[in-house]
């Protein structure tokens, strides 16, 4: 499982044009804040719905940190695209 996400990473860092490499995935298992303030950006990629505000942002978000997250109704409810980071369309790879 864990190489998929590797590889789909990576490709998400080659459609971007960034370096190999640049893009990382961290479990969180410990220090979540000392992960995030080493962030440049936080990519909140879930498919499902969410019925609350995923704590994950709002850690990003106390830090001042972008982050770029789904466009569910409790997201957009809290995310101002292009302010907090950028809201993108839920379930289209295009986007």
């Amino acid at each position: 499982m864990y190489i998929y996400l590797q590889y789909g990473i990576q490709d998400v860092a080659s459609r971007l044009s960034l370096n190999q490499g640049s893009l990382k995935h961290y479990g969180i298992n410990s220090d979540v804040d000392g992960l995030i303030v080493m962030a440049d950006v936080i990519l909140y990629g879930s498919c499902q719905e969410e019925q609350r505000f995923p704590p994950l942002l709002t850690r990003a978000m106390s830090f001042g940190i972008p982050v770029l997250a789904p466009d569910y109704l409790v997201i957009r409810k809290y995310i101002v695209d292009g302010v907090h980071g950028i809201v993108f369309r839920k379930i289209d790879p295009e986007s």
